[in-house]
């Protein structure tokens, strides 16, 4: 007569050991010196979220670790800022001007020259931001990365974009998924990883090439969430 015996189950790779306590009274620190700060410190504030969820995250036994600071933040904001909207809103106050001044043409390539930068550069700046956070994640003091150009990821999130306003936002599924399996079809294995150190095979949800960066989704994913205001209660 045949025995069956139940193994048990493989001790899950991704826990958690935070609660929502901390993070809350974390939160309303930060919105206290936001208030007060007019605004700038929104940059250390989010910063401070990514740490705590970071922190108290563990991979296999081992804690995440979020690098980023609010300085960096601070400075991409600037970089966009001044090197980008600004620029773009001064392009688009000038083509307004050279259209009542009678040249048309002007104007209009000015125009459009705007319309596809603010239609096109927000995807870039996506792949720059989930790279940013891939930048900053460390496990075992080895740090992720995210290869691949943020500027053929706009074009590419641009042309789904535009086929999910055809459908009617049918393909909003569909979209999702491709973007992201475009985004980790370039990643590569964590910078100073080996073998020893970080044996994928080995591990059930590092086993395919899309699933290694499944753990950089789940952080960038959380951290949204959490730029958003939308904090959902959790047990320890």
């Amino acid at each position: 007569m045949l025995q069956t015996v139940e193994t048990p189950s493989a001790p899950s790779i991704f826990t958690t050991d935070g609660s929502a306590g901390p993070l809350w009274g974390l939160v309303f620190k930060n919105l206290v010196l936001v208030v007060l700060t007019l605004g700038i410190y929104r940059f250390w504030a989010k910063t401070n979220v990514r740490r705590f969820l970071w922190r108290h995250t563990l991979v296999a036994g081992e804690r995440l670790e979020y690098t980023g600071t609010g300085g960096e933040l601070l400075k991409g904001f600037l970089i966009v800022f001044l090197g980008v909207l600004l620029p773009l809103s001064l392009v688009m106050n000038l083509a307004s001007y050279l259209l009542e001044t009678g040249m048309g043409r002007i104007a209009i390539f000015l125009w459009a020259i705007g319309i596809l930068a603010f239609f096109y550069l927000p995807f870039c700046a996506v792949f720059f931001a989930v790279r940013y956070r891939f930048s900053r994640t460390r496990w075992r003091g080895i740090r992720f990365a995210l290869p691949g150009s943020p500027w053929a990821y706009g074009r590419v999130a641009a042309g789904w974009w535009f086929l999910q306003i055809l459908t009617l936002g049918l393909l909003s599924p569909v979209v999702g998924v491709r973007l992201w399996s475009y985004v980790f079809s370039s990643r590569e294995r964590p910078r100073g990883c080996t073998e020893h150190s970080c044996p994928w095979s080995s591990w059930p949800c590092f086993g395919s090439a899309q699933s290694r960066c499944h753990l950089c989704y789940i952080f960038c994913h959380l951290s949204r969430k959490v730029d958003r205001g939308r904090i959902m209660n959790s047990g320890p």
